[in-house]
């Protein structure tokens, strides 16, 4: 119910709200965990964190409800309860695409440690999932990011599809941008992540975050080719490229995993979201929009392999936390040598493009 609510919110463009009761959710939880940490609680100790904050959230976000948008009664005598079909024929032909989507998303991304878990054991489960974690955790960036834009793109489908076309190519050259220079630092410094979170007992852990972190540039802009595609009503094309992904991903686990052990299930991450990103993209290109490939994908690209070349010589000969933070201001200072961030760009944010708030209403 609590995500029912908060999808009412974002089609209203209120993701404050939404914000506000993952916040207060976040917050219930480290909170609890603390506690529990001191007090020694047990396994169930802690799963009754989660059940807690739940009801937290959801009371929340029933209350914002019922103040901001409606006021449910949820109370109707059983012989006036009845099902409108005219409303819920359509509704379902159109949501199911979402609900299918859901399903392979969810057997993509968790197959791979269950088949690595039957064949290899779970110690290799462990390194595995010990990289795969923050590679879950950039998710966050993206998946935030096209969720707040997804009820600004649907509106302008029909009302300003130049706007559209605009809102698109920021975004994708945003997020490209924000996903090279996450790949490149988790592709140079992997070994002092994965030392520096879990420890020397996750060395083999450096490998599999070496390759899965290739997968950070597709995913990020596979998540906006998702989310703009069931924007402009294509959602079925989404469904059935998440289809093929996770019958792929199957497939490629199955082949590489009793070789390649963790390394295997690593690829085949990596080669299935590919394939989405390349249906997903090839798609849009052809039918829908095209972006400007010199300024969203070359020159980005080119200032991306000069900061990591720089990056990885300046590690050899000074500190590494020094080369990253260096890193950092030699990343930003070629996007606007190159031009990559315009002046119109930085525009259109403080108009709030980016945020649904009230631009092009």
């Amino acid at each position: 119910f609590t995500g029912m609510f908060n999808s009412i919110f974002r089609a209203f463009e209120k993701m404050d709200y939404q914000s506000l009761g993952q916040i207060l959710s976040s917050i219930l939880m480290l909170s609890g965990v603390i506690v529990a940490i001191k007090q020694g609680f047990d396994v169930i100790g802690f799963a009754s964190l989660y059940l807690i904050a739940s009801i937290i959230a959801l009371g929340y976000s029933f209350v914002v409800l019922r103040w901001k948008f409606a006021n449910p009664t949820f109370v109707e005598p059983p012989w006036k309860i009845k099902i409108d079909w005219s409303f819920w024929k359509p509704t379902i032909k159109e949501a199911l695409p979402f609900g299918l989507t859901g399903i392979s998303v969810i057997i993509d991304f968790q197959i791979d440690s269950v088949m690595l878990s039957l064949m290899k054991g779970n110690e290799v489960v462990g390194w595995y999932n010990a990289a795969y974690k923050l590679i879950f955790v950039l998710m966050v960036i993206p998946s935030v990011f096209v969720t707040s834009i997804f009820p600004v793109m649907s509106r302008h489908f029909k009302s300003a599809k130049n706007l559209l076309n605009q809102e698109y190519q920021i975004a994708f050259k945003y997020l490209f941008i924000i996903a090279l220079i996450l790949f490149i630092y988790g592709l140079i410094f992997a070994d002092k992540i994965i030392l520096i979170i879990y420890g020397d007992g996750y060395l083999p852990s450096i490998k599999a975050l070496q390759v899965l972190i290739w997968v950070i540039p597709i995913i990020f802009l596979t998540s906006l080719f998702g989310n703009f595609l069931a924007a402009v009503d294509k959602q079925r094309v989404v469904a059935a490229v998440a289809g093929a992904n996770a019958g792929l991903n199957v497939i490629l686990n199955m082949l590489l995993i009793p070789k390649c052990s963790y390394i295997g299930a690593s690829t085949a991450t990596v080669l299935t979201e590919s394939l989405g990103f390349i249906l997903m993209g090839s798609y849009i290109s052809k039918h829908i929009l095209k972006i400007s490939i010199s300024q969203n994908i070359v020159k980005p690209f080119c200032s991306g392999i000069l900061t990591a070349i720089l990056i990885y010589f300046l590690k050899q000969q000074i500190h590494w936390i020094l080369a990253a933070v260096l890193g950092v201001f030699i990343y930003i200072s070629l996007l606007f040598i190159f031009h990559i961030i315009s002046k119109n760009d930085i525009r259109l944010v403080k108009q709030g493009i980016l945020g649904g708030n009230n631009y092009g209403k």
